[in-house]
């Protein structure tokens, strides 16, 4: 086992896994769950403002998360690539889970920004299917970093593992299951409360505007078009008329946009609240991690004698 008292590289990648985690981690348990709230129910919420740079509120939210989201890939992905040449690859199995998990999730997070490219502006068929496959793809990628999270717990050295055992302790799987997997099966279950609050608001608000919506998964927006019908440069004027046009067309005297607005960005507001406050407790819990399992366990690095399906690495060490 490879211990803090004689690794000359232990800082360094106790520095690099922690990094690696909080970047994931953001990502995961923040940025995709707030961007899906966004898309899901909010893109008539600011209609007044729908205009910014002639795009949508909730549109510039949404890519400029997935932009932040590729950035904190690539940061996480370089700190444990550095981090396995000097140490190797873990022999543990949870480890070999994690990285399949995290490597699928990435593949889905590739896949889920490649369908959203691909819609057709009018309502078509092809568009609503291309409007499902994105959503399902969303949640799948979504649950499946969770998971991947989880995983991390029972990896030795891990900065979310247990930092009161080692490795060779049979408390170590144990307590590392408590470290952080409640936490995230917690906030899932809260996520799923607000998206079962949100859902009824927006059915309750639909009703009494006489607008039945034609899809509820994912929503439909009320605009012609959905979100991308009022793009185009030099239309904004346009498109606000035709906007309005369309709540006379439809009799729709207080639309979901207004109606309920307050109460849906206080939710928001305390669904962030409750989202930052559980990320910023965990981020917490990796920083003051100081040397989790004793030791980072078999790595291709240091137990080449071992029988498994991973190759040598070129170790630092």
């Amino acid at each position: 086992m490879v211990s803090d008292q004689y690794h000359p590289h232990f800082g360094f990648l106790q520095e690099h896994r922690k990094l690696h985690g909080i970047v994931m981690l953001v990502v995961t348990l923040s940025f995709v769950p707030i961007s899906i709230i966004l898309a899901r129910y909010f893109k008539e919420t600011w209609i007044q403002r729908a205009h910014l740079q002639v795009l949508h509120v909730w549109y510039l939210v949404h890519v400029a998360l997935t932009f932040m989201t590729l950035c904190m890939y690539l940061v996480g992905s370089i700190a444990i690539m550095r981090s396995t040449k000097v140490i190797g690859r873990s022999f543990v199995t949870s480890s070999m889970y994690h990285k399949l998990l995290g490597t699928g999730t990435i593949l889905l997070f590739a896949g889920t920004v490649l369908i959203g490219s691909f819609r057709h502006v009018q309502n078509s068929a092809f568009r609503k299917i291309m409007m499902i496959t994105h959503a399902l793809l969303g949640l799948l990628y979504y649950f499946l970093g969770i998971l991947t999270a989880i995983t991390s717990s029972w990896i030795p050295g891990s900065p979310s593992s247990d930092n009161t055992e080692c490795i060779d302790s049979p408390k170590f799987m144990e307590n590392s299951t408590w470290t952080f997997m409640p936490y995230l099966v917690g906030w899932v279950g809260v996520d799923l409360i607000f998206h079962i609050v949100f859902t009824v608001l927006q059915c309750v608000a639909d009703k009494s505007s006489e607008y039945k919506r034609p899809m509820y998964f994912p929503i439909v927006p009320i605009l012609k078009g959905g979100e991308t019908h009022d793009t185009k440069v030099g239309r904004i004027i346009d498109c606000c008329l035709a906007a309005f046009k369309l709540c006379l067309a439809y009799k729709v005297k207080v639309l979901f946009f207004v109606q309920g607005k307050l109460i849906r960005v206080m939710l928001f507001l305390i669904y962030c609240g409750i989202n930052l406050g559980i990320t910023f407790m965990l981020v917490v819990k990796i920083i003051s991690t100081s040397n989790a399992g004793c030791g980072f366990g078999p790595t291709t690095c240091t137990h080449s004698d071992i029988n498994t399906p991973l190759g040598m690495d070129i170790c630092g060490i």
